[in-house]
């Protein structure tokens, strides 16, 4: 309204049916009771449109939770297709410089949980020995009804494989450190999505070949299987310095899980992850090579 008026507010829930999806809004109408000049806005939901018009339309652009993130997030990605001319270009290049930024904090962790995993490894059949002396003990005190010793025999049992651990210089949480450094990445890639769901701009936006819209999922769902086997690579290559057969396995199922969780996510996001999987390949290449120099001078 140009000018402040009075009226009654009526509210009502509209039904909206988008892609199959069911939605439902809150529609908000002023009973006006005499005549008012108001002006309507009716375009896209352009970030710098709306915020240019300076009426605090640009709130209806939602960046999501992570906002802080997606905001610079958006505007690199626009500054960069202004050169390259392509979105998905843009996508590659952001990628390229986050995982460079990353990349202190990624390989310091990641080269110590290597090291660790290869002490714990070598380890590994002292653990196992002391394990099944431990089991043929509590066997025996059970066939006995001794109740009592067996809780102190797995007292002494984790007293003795503490003791083994602090002699062979191994740290059991060590070998996770390098998840912390991955976790981070977690809300860049909420904000990438949350920018390929709302940016007008992104949408209709091509790739390459048969990807002509990166806000839609691959229709020939490609690049989601080879992100898919990028993290098997990459898994196969951080598994081997792992000593538990259970968690290699659990580790073999990630890339299952997380290609089944894309298939149907935006293609620009999977471009992303993509991107990022290869980088990271290179990457556990350097620790690889580093760890077994490493072990190899000790």
């Amino acid at each position: 309204p140009e000018t402040p008026i009075e009226g009654q507010v009526r509210f009502e829930t509209l039904r909206l049916v988008e892609e199959g999806r069911e939605h439902f809004h809150l529609s908000a109408a002023l009973r006006l009771a005499g005549a008012s000049r108001i002006r309507l806005f009716a375009g896209p939901k352009d970030y710098d449109l709306l915020k240019g018009l300076s009426l605090g339309l640009d709130g209806l652009v939602d960046f999501g939770f992570f906002g802080l993130i997606a905001r610079p997030l958006f505007y690199a990605l626009k500054f960069l297709e202004r050169y390259v001319h392509n979105f998905g270009w843009a996508i590659v290049i952001l990628t390229i410089v986050i995982r460079l930024l990353f990349f202190p904090f990624l390989h310091k962790g990641q080269l110590k949980m290597r090291r660790m995993q290869d002490k714990m490894k070598r380890v590994q059949p002292k653990v196992q020995a002391m394990r099944e002396r431990y089991r043929k003990l509590e066997r025996k005190e059970a066939e006995k009804g001794n109740a009592r010793a067996r809780h102190q025999l797995r007292q002494r049992q984790n007293e003795e494989m503490m003791a083994l651990y602090k002699e062979e210089g191994v740290d059991p949480l060590g070998s996770m450190s390098g998840c912390l450094p991955l976790l981070l990445q977690i809300p860049i890639l909420y904000a990438f999505y949350t920018i390929l769901s709302i940016s007008i701009e992104l949408r209709g936006a091509p790739f390459l070949l048969w990807i002509n819209d990166l806000s839609q999922k691959d229709p020939y769902y490609v690049t989601p299987i080879v992100m898919g086997i990028t993290m098997l690579v990459q898994q196969a290559m951080t598994s081997g310095s792992i000593p538990d057969p259970t968690q290699r396995r659990i580790m073999y199922l990630m890339p299952i899980m997380f290609t089944y969780f894309f298939i149907n996510l935006p293609s620009g996001l999977v471009l992303y992850w993509l991107v990022n999987n290869l980088l990271g390949i290179a990457q556990q290449y350097l620790i690889n090579k580093e760890a077994q120099a490493g072990s190899k001078a000790t």
